[in-house]
């Protein structure tokens, strides 16, 4: 089983992960960026965006297909364009994997607030802010989707909300 979190930048992804993982401790973590920070060290990424790459897809199925193997996962990683969620999506499913697609809710003034305050990601803050109005539309009523709020409330209540929903 695999709980992908999926979200706007600023969301709050990673701080649900790891309040999830605190409730279900046998998810573990599959970040895929770290895929495409190894395939910058071998290839161009042409637009920037190492998910734009076809290998970077193909890669990330078949590493989360092999360690589901392990164990269930959960991998927080944004992702907007319809076509590669299908794409990665479909791939783990015909592979035998139950996905779990979850999408965090949070309004735009609440994800410009949370850019802003993230020290760690400050170099970014930019490209975050620039992707704001593409990521509240594109994530948007998704079919299949699990929507859960995350605003108003502590990463602690919302990850309560999607163990129960895991259930």
């Amino acid at each position: 089983m695999i709980v992908w979190i999926n979200g706007a930048f600023g969301a709050g992804k990673s701080t649900v992960t790891d309040e999830l993982r605190k409730r279900r401790p046998e998810l573990r973590l599959f970040d895929p960026e770290y895929v495409g920070f190894m395939l910058r060290h071998f290839m161009d990424v042409p637009t920037g965006d190492f998910q734009d790459l076809p290998l970077w897809r193909r890669l990330v199925v078949e590493t989360a297909r092999g360690l589901v193997k392990l164990g269930p996962l959960v991998v927080p990683m944004t992702l907007l364009v319809p076509a590669y969620r299908t794409e990665i999506f479909d791939g783990l499913r015909s592979r035998g994997v139950t996905l779990h697609h979850v999408v965090l809710r949070v309004s735009e003034s609440t994800l410009r607030a949370r850019i802003d305050g993230d020290v760690e990601l400050a170099d970014a803050r930019e490209w975050r802010h620039s992707h704001v109005p593409r990521a509240l539309s594109a994530l948007s009523g998704l079919a299949g989707a699990i929507e859960v709020a995350n605003e108003g409330r502590d990463a602690a209540a919302t990850a309560d909300e999607i163990a129960a929903r895991m259930a």
